[in-house]
């Protein structure tokens, strides 16, 4: 919802139907490669299936949204734990009609400040309609803000405000 909002396409882009946790939910998980596997997850209006797999440099995930009159969401996304952030996202959204929404992005190194807040990296995002229409939009961070003062250069000329003479001509 959040790329869909920077990409302009929240007012058309179809709102996610709720999840809730069901009382009797199990979580399956695979012992041998310490994922988290989703199957048939959450209340009967929507269910989770997909999984989660950490591992020691990245978190992969995979994780489908069934909702009620074919709503259906897809996220994938592969994702650095340590250091600076890189990696990618897509989500496909399909709506009551059947129309399909895409989103998908790429974070390259984003480095996050201790308020949450990223201080350097790269953000793109794409989207796309149903009828066809795409954007993008992509972010250098840290972000100038305009008419912020920049830092004066320092004079490079010699004292007597005569330019410095390079060898002899």
């Amino acid at each position: 919802r959040i790329g869909a909002e920077m990409l302009g396409l929240a007012y058309r882009f179809p709102v996610p139907s709720k999840f809730t946790v069901s009382h009797n939910d199990r979580v399956l998980r695979d012992r041998s490669h310490d994922a988290a596997e989703y199957r048939n997850f959450g209340d009967f209006d929507l269910r989770l299936n997909g999984w989660v797999k950490p591992i020691q440099t990245a978190v992969y995930t995979d994780l489908i949204f069934d909702g009620r009159s074919r709503r259906r969401v897809h996220f994938r996304s592969q994702f650095t734990r340590t250091g600076a952030i890189t990696g990618f996202f897509y989500a496909y959204h399909w709506d009551v009609f059947g129309n399909c929404w895409k989103i998908q992005g790429s974070l390259d190194n984003i480095f996050v400040r201790d308020d949450g807040m990223p201080s350097g990296g790269d953000l793109t995002i794409y989207g796309a309609d149903p009828s066809g229409r795409v954007m993008q939009m992509a972010v250098s961070f840290p972000v100038m803000v305009q008419g912020e003062p920049l830092p004066e250069k320092a004079d490079t000329r010699h004292r007597e405000g005569q330019r410095v003479s390079i060898g002899n001509r």
